[in-house]
């Protein structure tokens, strides 16, 4: 997910560069690049596809490599590789770091990737309390320049920041979610994200296409609208019913 803020390269190919970077490195770089599906220990919640609610455990991290980016994360053959940073600096007394991000980026909603969204992404970020207290202010020095003011020198900052111990660096859309908010952020793509999805060939199977989605599927030769043979029944169960001394 090289230099994007939020796309997703495949769920398995993340975990791959993940779990590699610290076992492998060399190794993992010379393998074809390609897809490996994993049988996977645990389900997954919806919390981690939000980076502010990481709290800093290996297995969120899965989903944030596959969905989002960060200023600084670790690849293999690096522990704290530039991604949506392309470098950054540190000031003569150890206070001041200011990260040159990378230029042109976007959102997968189209908007542009700015130190705005730097600035907001770590200051809702859980778990990651010992940043907060560390750092004074996040200064936005211009669409592409932001910098992390510390109140005093703290050599760990980085390791913090740019690793696995915290979500903080790990960059959402300011402006989406704000519109949308947290749990809307969190739920799983539109009808029509999925119907986008399936006419460019990056899924074979949409399900659950609302209304004018399913007719445009309907009208296209080379898609075919099917029914998926799911029918359900929808009842409410009044459990006091059975107290008598409830009304």
């Amino acid at each position: 997910m090289s230099h994007r803020p939020s796309v997703g390269r495949g769920f398995a190919l993340a975990c791959t560069m993940l779990l590699l970077a610290w076992t492998h490195p060399a190794e993992a770089q010379q393998k074809p690049e390609g897809e490996m599906r994993w049988a996977l220990y645990v389900t997954l919640s919806p919390l981690w596809f939000d980076p502010g609610e990481v709290s800093g455990q290996l297995t969120p991290f899965w989903v944030l490599y596959a969905l989002h980016d960060a200023l600084v994360k670790p690849m293999p053959g690096n522990l704290m590789a530039p991604s949506l940073a392309e470098s950054w600096t540190v000031s003569a007394d150890q206070r001041v770091y200011e990260f040159k991000l990378r230029e042109g980026l976007k959102f997968h909603n189209g908007d542009p990737f700015t130190a705005e969204d730097v600035k907001w992404s770590f200051h809702r970020a859980k778990g990651s309390k010992i940043l907060h207290e560390k750092v004074r202010e996040v200064v936005v020095v211009g669409p592409t320049r932001v910098r992390f003011v510390l109140h005093e020198p703290w050599p760990d900052f980085m390791t913090f920041y740019g690793t696995l111990v915290s979500g903080a660096g790990w960059v959402v859309p300011k402006k989406y979610m704000e519109q949308v908010g947290v749990e809307g952020f969190k739920k799983v793509p539109e009808s029509t994200t999925r119907l986008a999805m399936l006419k460019r060939g990056e899924v074979d199977v949409a399900y659950l296409l609302e209304v004018p989605q399913a007719l445009e599927v309907k009208r296209d030769p080379n898609l075919r609208l099917a029914f998926s043979g799911g029918i359900a029944i929808w009842y409410l169960d009044f459990l006091d019913q059975w107290d008598p001394k409830s009304p």
